[in-house]
């Protein structure tokens, strides 16, 4: 994940668990700014789609 300040690729410093949704802490190393992300699995069931019909020709 990049930084939202500055762009540059980020590392985590810290996880924890709640729940479903696993939280991080995330630290810049180019600009020292630490902000959080929340995860959580999406658990939404997938529904395919139909194919478009063929036209003939």
């Amino acid at each position: 994940m990049n930084c939202p300040c500055c762009g540059a690729p980020t590392r985590v410093t810290n996880t924890q668990q709640h729940g479903v949704a696993v939280e991080r802490l995330r630290r810049c190393p180019a600009c020292d700014h630490t902000f959080r992300t929340y995860e959580q699995l999406d658990t939404r069931p997938v529904r395919p789609r139909k194919p478009a019909p063929k036209k003939a020709a």
